[in-house]
């Protein structure tokens, strides 16, 4: 079984974003690609999941808040500094995709 980076505590929270920042600013990235976003998204991690495109599968109770939350922060973020970056969510699993869009929308635009 893979090990998982937790987001739960602040410290790390404030690292992963520090990191996105010091990429951004140093280096002059301009985006980001979340690889493996299903493993971060779900406590099953995406393994065995058999998604039918129903509402409730996708965000339902087996959702990881702290690693959604994470991901809006880091979205939040790089487009509040450099609102030209992109950023992509890769999900690699086949489900229906029309849903999963969302994971990369700005959160004033209420997703």
């Amino acid at each position: 079984m893979r090990r998982f980076l937790s987001v739960i505590s602040r410290e790390v929270l404030r690292f992963l974003l520090s990191n996105l920042r010091w990429y951004l600013e140093e280096y002059k990235f301009d985006g980001f690609r979340f690889d493996g976003v299903s493993s971060m998204l779900y406590h099953s991690h995406g393994v065995g999941e058999g998604f039918s495109g129903s509402y409730n599968e996708y965000f339902g109770l087996n959702v990881d808040t702290e690693s959604l939350v994470y991901l809006m922060m880091a979205n939040h973020m790089l487009h509040e500094l450099h609102p030209e970056t992109i950023t992509i969510a890769e999900v690699c699993l086949a489900w229906d995709y029309s849903v999963l869009f969302h994971y990369c929308f700005a959160i004033f635009d209420g997703f």
